[in-house]
């Protein structure tokens, strides 16, 4: 079974020192895409599915992607559905999934883990994306190392005289 990290958007993006300068000096639209770049490598790394939940308008909930992949997403709630009621709403129907909800909400928090997830702090999601991106740079730094090693013992253009 895939983990699934629920992120209570707006909040984690005020939790942010820099994210929260982004969102005031340029856009929202900046302040997320920033927020979605900063996560990525929790889903690249761990193969969690990612899902970043925003307040939204309109009648429907709004599905966006930044890329193909279905397992991260940005979703927008309709505009009588609050972020944080999506939320206790996806814990609840999906009970038997392991959902991680991260937020600073205290109430929020303690509403998922009523309903059998696991709740984390900004800070703490801040902290797995930083070791996530760690860890992508050392698994890179090891291919290229072994890509190197196999390229020189069977370099095609070492027969060729210059």
């Amino acid at each position: 079974m895939a983990k699934h990290i629920l992120v209570d958007g707006w909040n984690v993006i005020h939790a942010n020192r820099s994210l929260k300068k982004i969102l005031t000096g340029d856009s929202q639209e900046s302040a997320i895409a920033a927020l979605s770049n900063l996560l990525a490598p929790i889903h690249d790394d761990l193969g969690y599915r990612l899902t970043i939940v925003f307040d939204g308008k309109g009648d429907e909930i709004a599905i966006e992607r930044r890329s193909k992949l279905l397992t991260y997403s940005e979703i927008y709630t309709p505009s009588e559905l609050s972020a944080d009621d999506f939320i206790e709403q996806f814990c609840v129907k999906n009970k038997k999934s392991e959902i991680t909800v991260a937020s600073n909400d205290n109430l929020l928090a303690l509403t998922a883990t009523t309903f059998g997830a696991n709740a984390i702090s900004a800070d703490d999601l801040f902290k797995m994306s930083k070791d996530s991106s760690k860890n992508i740079s050392r698994k890179s730094k090891l291919v290229k190392e072994s890509a190197s090693k196999t390229w020189k013992k069977t370099n095609p253009f070492s027969g060729i005289k210059l």
